[in-house]
């Protein structure tokens, strides 16, 4: 009698042996090692640190350490060491750490994600059969890129054979996508899986379209490719009811001629007669590129006249409308107008370029005629430079330090008073009896803010103490003041405030005179009526 059983190995009980348990205990172990074999891993190649009793791990090739030579083995820890176990061909082990089973082929352990699994026939959710090799049934099948693209490949083995994808209504096809008896490409269609009609066949050395049925008017158009919102319609319901029209095309590129709608021509076409378009709209020159249209442009023979007319057929009550340039935002352009002279009938009541940038060497407005000098004249009750949403500044710039830039106010073209900055780029206001003697009434330094008045002061009278920093006349005392901290003081000979500098004063009664300069820091108080020359 053998001592081991013939296929795992197990130890056998001998006649009349002594100690059976040990054997048949032996035998169990085995047992509870090889049934529901279940492993950690397979790829550990160290024996764990801290191992578990009964803990058992496919010993993977280059194992060191307690592991080292036993590749292909399952080592078991028990009784505080390795064993090891030879396995057979066909021994299946659930691994833990991938959630998969390994078979042993005799020679090494594999699970399915090892390598390619080939079977016969393979159903999911489905049987499949000799021709159905692979059947699913499912709401939708997912075939996923494994890190880039996907590539669904149906091969046949010669061109007559076919290789496509059927479209089926209970097993039935429908539609068929694919190359069918040939390598040219094809679209079938059948009312009942049996007969089959080309609809769309793509030739396989040119690719050329073919519509063998041909396509319905009404579900055909054509569209521009740079701006698919241009789309153009066929139809065919003027063509008597079985009848074909046939159309031949000339031997040369050309455009088709409607009489109705809006035309488009390319190349050069010359009307000799007269042209009339009666149509709601139409248009000349609507080329994208660089191009150049004419409307008599002819050249006049001396002594004749070319009358171009642009909206000219209005009747009262209507509205016309004429636009030059491009309106769309950001277009480019300009206008040229060569003729010496250019008139707005009487009947013109307003021009308006809100958003225009406009250029001209003189401009009148309200009758006024401008001149070399005067270059932007207004006549009018007044003249209104408005905000633009914030506020606005009007600027006079000059050329150098030494020129003006002033504002005038005349009476019958005759200066009577300037404001400004006159001769240099100090601020000065002055005054004119005449238009031609000027006298400085104020003057402000530009470099320190000091205000300067040439001539007499006429302080205005307060009849009570004003705010501080004012200098007054206080018409009940005869005194002039000024009031600082809340404390008013007469003014006699001088005051000092020592920060901003001495204000010397003399005369008397009402009139005062403040001697040159007065500095700055001081509010002087003026009467309604105070002129600043």
């Amino acid at each position: 009698m053998p001592d081991t059983s013939t296929i795992l190995s197990l130890p056998l009980i001998q006649p009349a042996q002594a100690q059976k348990h040990v054997t048949h205990n032996e035998a169990v172990r085995l047992l509870d090692l090889m049934v529901q074999l279940s492993v950690t891993s397979r790829v550990l190649t160290a024996p764990p640190v801290s191992p578990v009793l009964g803990d058992r791990y496919i010993v993977p090739a280059g194992a060191t350490g307690a592991w080292a030579g036993q590749a292909g083995k399952i080592a078991m820890f028990e009784t505080e060491v390795w064993q090891f176990f030879a396995p057979l061909a066909g021994w299946q082990a659930y691994v833990v750490a991938e959630a998969t089973m390994a078979v042993f082929n005799g020679s090494a352990w594999l699970a399915l994600t090892d390598g390619p699994l080939s079977v016969g026939q393979l159903g999911v959710s489905a049987t499949a059969d000799a021709t159905n090799r692979l059947a699913v049934s499912a709401p939708a099948s997912l075939f996923d890129h494994a890190g880039a693209g996907h590539l669904m490949k149906l091969n046949k083995a010669s061109a007559g054979d076919s290789a496509s994808l059927a479209f089926q209504t209970g097993y039935s096809s429908r539609a068929m996508l694919g190359t069918q008896g040939a390598d040219d490409f094809s679209l079938k269609v059948s009312p009942d899986g049996s007969s089959f009609l080309d609809a769309v066949t793509v030739a396989a050395g040119t690719g050329y379209v073919a519509l063998p049925q041909g396509v319905l008017a009404n579900g055909f158009s054509l569209r521009d490719p740079s701006d698919p919102s241009k789309r153009a319609v066929f139809s065919v319901a003027g063509v008597s009811a079985g009848a074909t029209r046939t159309y031949t095309l000339p031997n040369a590129s050309s455009e088709l001629a409607g009489l109705a709608g809006t035309q488009t021509f390319s190349g050069a076409k010359t009307f000799s007669g007269g042209l009339t378009v009666s149509g709601a709209s139409a248009s000349i020159g609507t080329s994208t590129a660089n191009s150049t249209y004419s409307v008599g442009g002819g050249a006049t023979a001396s002594g004749n006249t070319s009358t171009i007319n642009l909206g000219t057929g209005g009747v009262s009550g209507s509205t016309t409308v004429v636009n030059i340039g491009s309106s769309v935002a950001g277009a480019g352009g300009s206008t040229v107008i060569n003729s010496p002279s250019v008139s707005f009938a009487a009947s013109v009541a307003s021009i308006a370029a809100p958003n225009a940038a406009l250029t001209v060497d003189e401009l009148g407005v309200g009758g006024a005629s401008p001149d070399a000098t005067n270059r932007l004249s207004v006549n009018a009750p007044a003249t209104l430079l408005n905000h633009d949403g914030a506020g606005h500044q009007l600027k006079l710039n000059k050329a150098a330090a030494g020129q003006t830039a002033s504002l005038t106010f005349q009476t019958g073209f005759s200066g009577r008073a300037e404001m400004g900055t006159t001769g240099s780029d100090d601020f000065a206001i002055k005054v004119s009896p005449d238009g031609s003697t000027f006298y400085t009434a104020m003057t402000v330094a530009r470099a320190t803010g000091q205000a300067t008045l040439p001539q007499v002061l006429n302080l205005g009278g307060q009849a009570a103490d004003p705010v501080n920093g004012m200098v007054w006349l206080n018409t009940t005392t005869g005194q002039v003041k000024v009031r600082s901290a809340g404390v008013s003081q007469a003014i006699s000979a001088g005051i000092s405030d020592g920060a901003k500098g001495d204000i010397t004063v003399s005369g008397g009664g009402t009139v005062w005179s403040l001697a040159a300069p007065v500095k700055y820091g001081v509010q002087v108080a003026l009467n309604q009526q105070a002129f600043i020359n």
